[in-house]
């Protein structure tokens, strides 16, 4: 997973001045699951909404 660097930089200068080391990841990582689904939808790598449901009903 990749984050552009300025993604980074505002992540972390929007956090307190002290902020627990895991909530800093969590974030990060956030931020690169954000940017891999918009990228995957752009691509029109998706499944639509009627493809979702006939998906869940197969787990069955």
């Amino acid at each position: 997973m990749i984050i552009a660097k300025d993604k980074l930089e505002y992540i972390v200068s929007t956090m307190p001045d002290n902020v627990d080391v895991e909530e800093v990841f969590d974030r990060i990582l956030l931020m690169a699951k954000i940017q891999q689904a918009r990228k995957q939808i752009e691509e029109g790598n998706f499944l639509s909404e009627e493809d979702m449901d006939k998906e869940i009903d197969s787990w069955d």
